[in-house]
């Protein structure tokens, strides 16, 4: 990566500096520098379809969170609401990321497969 590029994502989070809480995540590969702000994290029915895209069952996503597995039906059946738990998105989305399923709020809620 550029100087000029590191330059310009330093400028970037500054913008979304909230002390005392993580609001960016920096992802840097070989093709892609992607920065998100916040959580993708919108819908219980796109947490359903990342759990299945990630091959897990309601119980497997419980145990790898360090939830009961009702937590996730109930996250799951509020189809149109976020998951109750902020303090978890950010560890929802490292587990689904662990299993290659990435999360993305925009255009609309949704999941795909990691390349």
């Amino acid at each position: 990566m550029s100087e000029s590029q590191y330059f310009f994502l330093l400028c970037f989070l500054m913008l979304f500096y909230v002390p005392g809480r993580i609001v960016g995540r920096l992802y840097d590969c070989e093709w892609c520098l992607m920065v998100e702000v916040g959580s993708c994290l919108v819908t219980g029915r796109q947490l359903r379809a990342a759990r299945v895209l990630a091959g897990l069952t309601q119980r497997g996503l419980g145990v790898a969170l360090g939830v009961d597995e009702r937590q996730i039906r109930f996250w799951e059946r509020r189809a149109f609401s976020k998951p109750s738990r902020e303090r978890l998105h950010p560890r929802i989305e490292s587990v689904l990321r662990d299993h290659g399923v990435i999360l993305f709020a925009n255009p609309t809620p949704g999941a795909r497969l990691a390349k």
